[in-house]
C-alpha cells in the first residue's frame, strides 16, 4: 500500500494547478479505475470527484466565512 501511496503524492503534484483540491482519496480509485480503462467508469469517478471538490471547496469557504466574522 505504500507505493500506492508514493504513485498518489505524485499524481498529485502533476494535477495539482487542473485539481488543486486532489487528495490520494481521489488519486485511488482513479488508479483503480484507469487499469482497466473503461472510459464510461473514468467519466463516472471524475464527475463523482468533481462533485466532492465542490462540496469541499464549499466547506472550506464557509469555514473561512466564519472564521472571518467570528
Amino acid at each position: 500500500m505504500q507505493g500506492l501511496s508514493v504513485v498518489g503524492a505524485q499524481e498529485r503534484v502533476v494535477a495539482k494547478a487542473e485539481y488543486p483540491l486532489l487528495s490520494c482519496r481521489d488519486v485511488r480509485p482513479l488508479i483503480s479505475v484507469l487499469l482497466p480503462a473503461a472510459p464510461e467508469f473514468i467519466a463516472k469517478r471524475t464527475a463523482q470527484m468533481a462533485l466532492q471538490h465542490q462540496q469541499r471547496q464549499q466547506d472550506i469557504d464557509r469555514h473561512d466565512q466564519r472564521a472571518a466574522s467570528g
